[in-house]
């Protein structure tokens, strides 16, 4: 498997995690908003629990560290879709359709092929090279 393959492999496997990612920021957000409000519930004194000798600081500096970590994920899976949106938008529109919807598992390469009058290996061929233009021209602006 030679680089350029490599790339769209690696693309297709990023847009693959691209449309998990509106749940998953759902999911943290979630948990962003609950570990807040924990903080707030238990703010004034902290004590809440009875079984547990754990000083104000500590606990204080764990709910500081966990918030970190979570927005700290939030901002790198924003990062990320905001990437793979660009790329998105670089790629001619017919062939991001193609793409997006084979991916979307709406269609199949050999319907869209049928449907647009080509071969199933040319339509391969234009979406990886779409791609490929697509990824060289991000291809400096964004660090991984």
């Amino acid at each position: 498997m030679n680089r350029k393959q490599r790339k769209i492999r690696q693309f297709k496997a990023e847009y693959s995690a691209y449309l998990g990612y509106p749940d998953q920021l759902e999911e943290l957000r979630e948990r962003l908003y609950e570990l807040d409000c924990t903080m707030d519930i238990k703010s004034p004194n902290m004590s809440g629990i009875r079984y547990a000798p754990i000083s104000r600081d500590e606990r204080l500096a764990d709910f500081v560290t966990k918030r970190e970590a979570l927005v700290k994920e939030i901002a790198r899976v924003e990062k990320e879709q905001a990437r793979i949106a660009h790329i998105l938008e670089l790629m001619s529109s017919v062939e991001r359709k193609n793409f997006e919807d084979v991916f979307k598992r709406v269609t199949t390469y050999r319907a869209l092929a049928d449907g647009q009058y080509r071969s199933e290996k040319s339509l391969r061929r234009d979406v990886d090279r779409e791609i490929l233009h697509a990824l060289a021209a991000v291809e400096g602006e964004y660090s991984l």
